[in-house]
């Protein structure tokens, strides 16, 4: 509707329709600023959720490999194994 409205009004002030086409796109702006934009009006807060579930999936995990190893007893042994599941976590981060 406002692209319409703007294309018209450059119409009335003496630009034919082409140009006057490409007036309003140039004015809108580049795509990637209005697609960020766009995600940014529809999903506010995704930056802040993906971060709380990228943390909370690493903590679960880690208490989740931990828990085994302390069940199976082989803390000794498998102590290797969780540092090396840490290390592995933080480098994908």
């Amino acid at each position: 509707m406002h692209w319409e409205l703007s294309k018209e009004e450059l119409i009335g002030e003496g630009m034919n329709e082409k140009e006057a086409e490409w007036e309003v796109m140039e004015r809108f702006g580049s795509e990637r600023e209005i697609g960020c934009q766009l995600q940014q009006s529809i999903f506010p807060y995704r930056k802040e959720l993906m971060l709380t579930l990228s943390v909370a999936s690493f903590f679960l995990s880690v208490c989740t490999c931990f828990c085994c190893l302390l069940r199976r007893k082989y803390m000794l042994a498998g102590s290797f194994y969780l540092c090396l599941f840490i290390h592995c976590s933080l480098l994908s981060l």
